[in-house]
């Protein structure tokens, strides 16, 4: 089969880069006696040191092209464009390529230490000696020649310099729905990163979520494919299938989004792959992988990004699939929020800070995101509870790999607690307080007195009683609920999630005087962030003398199911409600309304106004359903009242508790079937 004119333009090229024969010969795909032959030929060595058509300055306009052979339209569009002064230095366009759809034009910035070489070949009618260049439509030609500046500063040398140019054009959809620029956005932690990246080539981040480091992370995989590699093979890892398919159309949509005249020949696209024609002999490619034990990754990459690598399926597993197919001129990025202490993840970060990897570490915390403060920090310690929110939103490593068997409070903290702390007292004349009980049915039951500051003494509160009760009755435990009320002024909180709510009906204290606390894993998760940032502001004092209330503080971790809890959790209901404390009682303020819609009959409101839901639809009490476990043997056979959640129910049923009306589990979408599990309807 006779060699195409492509194929001796593709061994010209080697050849004028100083390969040897034997690379032209391979590049060419042709056998060595071939490239021998064709040296031989006038045609073939004016090809490597020459071309009769090429211009010194711009080329025309696109407009007026003249017609050549088809036996062109491989040769290789080329033009050299002067760094700093943006001056277009010469060009070689044979005319049948502008007739080409798919043309692409490969355009040389020629730095300054290399420009009177430059010029001085293309003068005799030479070819420059190879460097790198910038893919081009041929189609965007006379756009190109209007934007020399742009493609100069893309064509830099200086990779920062040319991926800062690309991050002007390079756009994204932001939070609010916006089509942005990456330039316009850029981030104290995405600024260590690209540093990072730039400087060592390969970098690992653990990083808090949505600080924009996935972001910013693809649009440098779109310039290392689009302007950095030739034959570039860009390889994304996501831990779902469904995440690596939505980023490759993130990708497309920022290729779409650039100036026509940097928008290459599309060759293929399908969910997984999209390539670019960039000339002869040069295909731009980025393919994505879910991080799964199916997924198959063979072929050699230019550019890895493995993201949220720790929550693959096996992080251990797929950087030893990865790893072999990063060619010798890779670079990689690694990134990842935290899973596990200890994991394999956690064990490469520690390796990469001791230099024993190829990765650089870099960590992207909680408050390198502009809008984040430490008060929006607190709120979501609150939401989400420690341990998750350190996952989530660390401000540095340790908090994002925090152990689950570290102590919850830190010991520092509850020094600081013990500092200028009032000692056990009475109530004083003037002052509020607040009970809080944690109510035990084989452990103890513990009350915790807070007194709430004055107006003028600032927001500091202060533990002035505790109580612990162990082994008693319930009518014991009443009788000191009832003593405990009388003796400090202020309202009474009350666990009802066990035996509580049974406790209350018997209580001499005015049922106004009482508030009902409901615990579920997310309001414990809320109290015990409550009691930290109380700790960690100053504003929760415990005196040196509550010696069980600091033991079980100091020794509390998550989870907890082994551990006694009592007191630490009868101070988290008191920290939770403690704003109830100022209140003169715990009734509050009339609600005239409800007043009038209570009392406008004759016999009181009719049944069904109380069938309705009352004030709130998002209250303490709405979303769970009420139910009893079954008789107590230990208490007479009391069947205690339990409200639970719909995630509760199922391990609830197997301990025997039961909804106290079946239907109201409809309005939820769930049924419990006759073999007594929870189905959805």
């Amino acid at each position: 089969m006779a060699a195409t004119l492509k194929q001796r333009q593709i061994a010209a090229d080697v050849l004028r880069a100083s390969g040897t024969q034997q690379q032209a010969a391979d590049a060419a795909r042709v056998g060595l006696s071939t490239l021998k032959r064709w040296l031989t030929q006038q045609e073939f060595r004016a090809m490597v040191s020459a071309s009769p058509d090429i211009r010194v300055g711009a080329p025309a306009s696109n407009n007026g092209r003249t017609k050549a052979p088809d036996s062109q339209r491989d040769l290789r569009s080329r033009m050299w464009i002067a760094a700093g002064s943006e001056q277009v230095l010469g060009s070689y366009i044979p005319p049948a390529a502008c007739e080409a759809p798919d043309a692409v034009l490969h355009v040389h910035v020629v730095e300054p230490d290399a420009l009177n070489g430059v010029m001085a070949s293309i003068e005799g009618g030479a070819y420059p000696t190879e460097s790198p260049y910038i893919p081009v439509p041929l189609a965007g030609l006379d756009e190109l020649l209007a934007n020399l500046p742009l493609i100069c500063r893309l064509g830099s040398s200086v990779q920062r310099e040319s991926l800062m140019a690309w991050l002007e054009v390079w756009t994204f959809i932001d939070e609010e729905g916006r089509t942005r620029t990456l330039a316009e956005t850029l981030w104290d932690g995405q600024r260590r990163f690209l540093e990072a990246l730039l400087n060592d080539g390969h970098v690992l981040s653990i990083k808090a979520r949505k600080v924009g480091l996935s972001t910013f992370a693809y649009a440098h995989a779109a310039w290392t494919a689009r302007i950095r590699d030739v034959n570039a093979s860009v390889h994304l890892l996501s831990y779902r299938e469904d995440a690596a398919r939505e980023s490759l159309a993130n990708l497309r949509r920022g290729f779409e989004g650039l100036p026509a005249f940097l928008k290459l020949p599309l060759t293929r696209e399908t969910s997984t792959v999209v390539s670019f024609a960039a000339g002869p002999s040069d295909t731009r490619s980025l393919k994505v992988f879910p991080a799964t034990p199916n997924a198959a990754i063979e072929a050699t990459s230019s550019h890895l990004v493995l993201d949220e690598w720790a929550h693959t399926f096996d992080p251990e597993a797929v950087w030893i699939a990865v790893e072999p197919t990063l060619a010798s001129r890779a670079t990689s990025a690694l990134i990842t929020t935290a899973r596990s202490p200890g994991d394999f993840v956690h064990e490469y970060y520690k390796r990469s800070e001791a230099g024993a990897t190829r990765h650089t570490p870099v960590f992207v915390s909680v408050l390198d995101r502009p809008d984040r403060s430490t008060a929006w920090l607190e709120e979501k310690r609150r939401q989400e509870g420690k341990l998750r929110s350190l996952r989530n939103y660390p401000r540095d490593a340790d908090e994002a790999f925090a152990q689950a068997s570290e102590p919850y409070f830190a010991s520092k903290l509850l020094e600081a607690a013990q500092r200028d702390a009032m000692p056990r007292s009475p109530a004083r004349k003037g002052d509020r307080y607040l009970k809080a009980w944690d109510i035990g049915r084989k452990d103890a039951s513990v009350c915790v007195v807070l007194r709430a500051p004055s107006a003028d003494e600032g927001q500091v509160l202060d533990v002035v009683g505790y109580e612990r009760l162990v082994g008693e009755d319930y009518p014991t435990i009443q009788r000191a609920i009832d003593a405990k009320h009388a003796e400090y002024p202020g309202p009474t909180v009350i666990e009802t999630n066990s035996a509580g709510s049974l406790l209350i009906q018997n209580l001499r204290m005015p049922s106004d005087h009482v508030i009902e606390h409901t615990t579920t894993e997310a309001s414990k998760q809320a109290m015990l962030t409550e009691i930290e940032l109380r700790l960690q502001q100053q504003t929760l004092k415990i005196h040196r003398d509550f010696h069980q209330l600091l033991a079980e503080l100091a020794d509390y971790r998550a989870p907890d199911k082994s551990i006694t809890q009592d007191s630490v959790m009868a101070l988290g209901f008191a920290v939770a409600n403690a704003d109830h404390a100022h209140a003169r009682n715990a009734g509050g303020s009339i609600n005239r309304e409800l007043l009038y819609e209570l009392n406008s009959g004759t016999f009181g409101p009719s049944r069904s106004w109380l069938d309705r839901q009352k004030i709130t639809t998002d209250g303490p009490s709405f979303g769970l359903i009420s139910g009893h476990y079954p008789p107590d043997p230990e208490h007479g056979g009391v069947r205690f009242p339990y409200q639970a959640e719909i995630e509760e129910i199922p391990s609830l049923l197997t301990k025997g508790w039961t909804p106290d009306d079946p239907a109201s589990l409809e309005k939820f979408g769930y049924r419990i079937d006759p073999q007594g599990t929870l189905t959805r309807i």
